[in-house]
């Protein structure tokens, strides 16, 4: 952010939550009103981000099983 600063922009630090079901928290609709222009682009925009955290959690559920997450007990 001093970077950002120092450019001349203004800054705030907008932290967002997203579940793994795809809610989106106050915190993301606080962040979508201060950048979106319009009502229409603000929901479409959480609709997008809700999608994609189900679509993320759903990726990695179908592929828990998978060898090559599991942890190593090999110690080098």
């Amino acid at each position: 952010m001093d970077l950002c600063k120092q450019q001349g922009w203004r800054t705030w630090p907008f932290p967002v939550e997203v579940g793994v079901r795809g809610f989106c928290s106050q915190s993301v609709h606080r962040l979508m009103t201060a950048v979106v222009t319009t009502d229409r682009e603000r929901q479409v925009a959480i609709q997008r981000l809700s999608q994609a955290a189900e679509r993320a959690s759903s990726w990695l559920w179908l592929r828990r099983e998978e060898k090559s997450w599991r942890h190593s007990t090999k110690t080098q």
